[in-house]
């Protein structure tokens, strides 16, 4: 059964106005999809085909987002903003002071020795990066620091509030945008809000230090807080796509954005101001820049004919629909209502742009799969089929890069017109490559999650054991 949302009489009404009044999908490319949040609990839960993203479980990697590779593109309608750097970061390893243990009421440290499970890591060197992860008897999201190359982390986790009396987790939605600077918000997996409203948590030291920002309005719509994408684009411009909930083939959304590294955040797009289709359901953020992003989605086949992407370039004040191309070798792929086809792992690198679209033929239950780029930020697109779905994606700007999905790992060297299979690791995951050569691997066959290391890139893979300093 849809959960319903959780607003005021008033609000609902509104809303239900409005989506009455919505174009039809045929005339603007807007969808109507029979959305919702049904996906079976978990990492990568599942409804129609594989690797669908659950809402109640979706963080910034497991959404495909990556950090852009440069910024400052700001094509199309609007003022460009101007981009600000990261600035370079103290060298040598970071240590942090002996802290006493928190109270109940807070997100606790991992002890050392333990050995956390990671669910998704970010590195920026062959020594030093991110990871989330929980611990052997702590099933709470933890923020964890490495130096070594994921050996051994270091729980940096900020001082979240917590209520163990509830019986839930608390899991976090993170970017990590360098060694130094990451921004991490938290949700009840699988219950209510926090009584007080959601902050964003943010470090400029590597974690030894946090701060708060100011609390987010998520306005009546805060019983359901279940924060999806979180990017910044540079040390000011940011944006947080939250889930508000959900009803009537709609998917609510908020959409924030920060011009201040976090400090502060605006509401830009609710369910009231009707600039972003409430239909069908949100599977990925991404923007290039502080003007110009993509919103992808799943419409579960209620409107053929129809892929659910809008692209802003006023850094998210107005979006518009985007039409893909169909494939040449299926020209009726999108036509065909015996199709179920969604967009899904949206991403940038400058001016280049990709996504995947994914269609799940319900007459031989066969999923087609495949891979959209663009030369230009997204406005217009070229298609290129795929090997297999695909759970993850990660590219380097230099046109190479890595899928994950159907319980294989694949190489294109040639920004996916091609792609070979790699022998070395059997199963999915989240990849993630600062190089051609050096990456990780965030492995799942079946409930079994590994952390794995490569030096070859991807040919052969170690495996590593995890453990708290």
């Amino acid at each position: 059964m849809i959960r319903k949302l959780s607003l005021s009489v008033t609000l609902i009404l509104a809303i239900i106005l409005l989506a009455s009044c919505l174009p039809s999908a045929q005339a603007t490319g807007q969808s109507g999809g029979n959305a919702g949040f049904g996906g079976t609990p978990g990492f990568q839960g599942t409804r129609r085909f594989g690797g669908t993203p659950n809402p109640q479980r979706l963080t910034q990697r497991a959404e495909g987002t990556t950090f852009p590779g440069g910024g400052g593109f700001g094509q199309g309608g609007g003022t460009p903003i101007p981009s600000e750097t990261f600035p370079p970061l103290p060298t040598g390893t970071a240590t942090l002071p002996v802290t006493p243990p928190r109270p109940a009421g807070q997100v606790g440290l991992l002890s050392p020795g333990d050995q956390p499970v990671i669910s998704n890591i970010r590195m920026f060197s062959k020594n030093a990066g991110w990871a989330i992860g929980t611990g052997s008897t702590d099933s709470n999201d933890h923020i964890l620091s490495t130096q070594d190359g994921g050996a051994t982390w270091i729980d940096v986790t900020p001082a979240e509030s917590f209520d163990p009396s509830l019986g839930l987790r608390k899991q976090a939605t993170a970017f990590f945008a360098d060694a130094g600077h990451a921004w991490v918000t938290y949700q009840y997996m699988a219950g209510p809000s926090a009584v007080t409203p959601p902050v964003i948590w943010y470090t400029v030291d590597g974690g030894q230090n946090w701060s708060t920002s100011a609390a987010l309005d998520v306005g009546e719509g805060g019983s359901f807080y279940v924060p999806g994408v979180m990017q910044f684009t540079d040390m000011l411009h940011g944006f947080l796509l939250v889930h508000a909930g959900n009803g009537m083939n709609h998917d609510y959304v908020f959409l924030f954005s920060t011009l201040d590294g976090g400090k502060t955040w605006k509401r830009i797009v609710d369910p009231s101001t009707g600039n972003l289709n409430m239909s069908c359901t949100k599977t990925g953020m991404d923007f290039a820049d502080a003007n110009t992003g993509l919103v992808t989605g799943d419409c579960v086949g209620v409107v053929p004919n129809t892929i659910y992407l809008y692209r802003t370039t006023d850094g998210g004040s107005t979006w518009k629909p985007v039409r893909l191309p169909v494939p040449a070798k299926l020209p009726d792929m999108y036509t065909n209502e015996s199709n179920v086809c969604g967009s899904y792992n949206p991403g940038f690198s400058g001016q280049t742009s990709w996504l995947v679209v994914k269609c799940n033929d319900f007459g031989p239950g066969v999923v087609q799969t495949f891979l959209y780029t663009s030369a230009n930020a997204g406005e217009t697109w070229s298609s290129h089929s795929e090997a297999a779905a695909v759970d993850y994606i990660q590219f380097l700007n230099t046109g190479v890069g890595w899928f994950a999905g159907a319980g294989q790992v694949y190489l294109t060297v040639d920004g996916g017109k091609t792609f070979k299979p790699l022998p070395g690791l059997a199963g999915g995951g989240q990849p993630d490559f600062i190089d051609q050569t050096t990456g990780w691997m965030v492995a799942k066959a079946g409930v079994s999650i590994t952390l794995e290391q490569t030096a070859d890139g991807g040919a052969t893979w170690t495996q590593l054991k995890p453990v708290i300093k």
